[in-house]
């Protein structure tokens, strides 16, 4: 068979797989009814707190993922993807809103064994009955996109995990295409997306090359308690050019928001701008939890906080985005405390002897 034939075979064969997904899809959708096509293409997805009481009739929860059966297949993950057969399954369900989103990407394969990889969507489906509501819902979450239209630059700050992986706050990187942390040597590196969660503002970047020599900060197993110490590590936006993170001593107001909510803490330690995304240390230097921005935070309460209290989102609510990734073993940690950069080892979180070297500044452009 000439070269030429088997060229265009295979290039047949790739266009072919590479579109499986998407034909899925598209019979997936023509097999609606009307009612369901029209939830389906006007599908609502929002944060469950925007829903005026009585207004939604909850249908339970729904998930759907894109999935790469091997590693040699074509066909990469895709959370758009996982998003459109949420819809579809929603629409199916008679439900035209989502809310409570939370997509995760699992490189290492799924609990049922079908994927090489995958990107796992999960959501709760409701049924709007008002149409006034669903109106007023359209034009609050019109405003909120127009609101959050990003600039040319965002700045916060991510830290690294035990898991190689860094976290930061999603918003700060929410419609922007390009990613990068900026490390203590005034290095910068290229960083992608790799999951998120919209609700709580988190998001989990990784880096393209690698942080051998930053240390990793441990996770905290415990709920910080009312009136215990924490420390903030970041950057302020006055000083964001700086290398070396700024601590800031703070104390536990109480362990929910204003409104009862359990994923909040209220700590007192009136913050400049530009702490978003940072880590929130126990005395021991484990993270408890993260920095929710004030302009931010007004979103997760339903009262106006106090000028001298910040929140932030409790280290339980990321620890789940974290694991389809590998925990670095002992030997990698004590391989990256050794190269630590050498000034860095003294500037400690209250004399715990927490090093500063994985708190990095995180610009999206």
């Amino acid at each position: 068979m000439p070269k030429l034939i088997k060229f265009a075979l295979l290039l047949i064969l790739a266009i072919s797989i590479s579109s499986c997904s998407e034909i899925q899809n598209f019979l997936s959708t023509a097999r609606l009814s009307t009612n369901e096509k029209e939830n389906y293409e006007n599908m609502l997805i929002l944060d469950k707190k925007l829903l005026p009481l009585g207004s939604y009739e909850n249908f339970g929860q729904v998930r759907a993922k894109s999935c790469k059966p091997s590693l040699t297949s074509i066909s990469p993950v895709s959370e758009k993807e996982a998003r459109k057969r949420l819809k579809i399954k929603a629409a199916r369900m008679g439900g035209n809103a989502i809310t409570n989103i939370n997509c995760n990407h699992n490189k290492t394969g799924d609990q049922e064994g079908e994927c090489y990889s995958s990107i796992t969507c999960k959501a709760d489906v409701v049924e709007i009955s008002s149409q006034e509501v669903i109106s007023e819902l359209k034009q609050k979450l019109s405003q909120e996109d127009k609101s959050q239209q990003k600039p040319d630059k965002a700045f916060g700050v991510g830290w690294l995990t035990p898991y190689g992986v860094v976290v930061t706050n999603h918003h700060l990187i929410r419609g922007h295409k390009k990613i990068s942390l900026g490390l203590h040597s005034g290095k910068k590196i290229a960083a992608r997306l790799e999951g998120k969660d919209t609700v709580n503002d988190i998001a989990i970047i990784a880096p393209k090359d690698s942080l051998t020599g930053y240390q990793a900060l441990p996770l905290a197993d415990r709920t910080l308690q009312p009136g215990s110490e924490a420390y903030i590590l970041g950057f302020s936006a006055s000083s964001r050019l700086q290398k070396i993170p700024k601590s800031i001593k703070g104390k536990v107001n109480a362990t929910s928001g204003l409104n009862g909510d359990p994923r909040i803490y209220r700590i007192t330690s009136s913050l400049e701008e530009g702490y978003a995304g940072s880590p929130v240390l126990t005395p021991q230097g484990k993270v408890a939890g993260i920095i929710i921005p004030k302009n931010r935070a007004q979103n997760l309460s339903d009262k106006k906080l106090p000028q001298d209290q910040d929140l932030a989102i409790k280290i339980a609510y990321v620890k789940p985005m974290l694991h389809s990734y590998t925990k670095l073993s002992t030997g990698e940690k004590n391989k990256s405390r050794s190269l630590a950069p050498n000034k860095l080892q003294s500037n400690t979180v209250g004399g715990s002897g927490q090093n500063r070297t994985g708190i990095f500044s995180v610009i999206a452009k």
